[in-house]
């Protein structure tokens, strides 16, 4: 796949705290990579478009979803056993 260097505004816009039911994970940019955070792990994400990242070596997908304004409202997280969409809350 490829991975595409994005500019650090488009990065800074998915940052923040997402939630789904009990679970919480923590978007950043750092050094221009988006870096997933939850719990311990920390996840390197890889762009192959403007909103769709990936995982290299795992079947982890997430598409960032954006209202009409153009503001992010949350991300779907396709895995191997299934999807969930996490709701930007800040």
């Amino acid at each position: 796949r490829p991975s595409l260097q994005l500019a650090p505004a488009i990065l800074t816009k998915y940052s923040g705290t997402y939630h789904f039911e009990k679970d919480t994970v923590y978007v950043s940019n750092e050094k221009g990579k988006l870096i997933a955070t939850a719990g311990n792990y920390k996840i390197p994400l890889d762009a192959s478009t403007e909103k769709d990242f990936y995982r290299k070596g795992m079947f982890l997908n997430v598409h960032f979803k954006m209202d009409d304004a153009g503001n992010v409202t949350g991300f779907q997280l396709d895995q191997f056993d299934g999807g969930i969409f996490m709701k930007k809350v800040k």
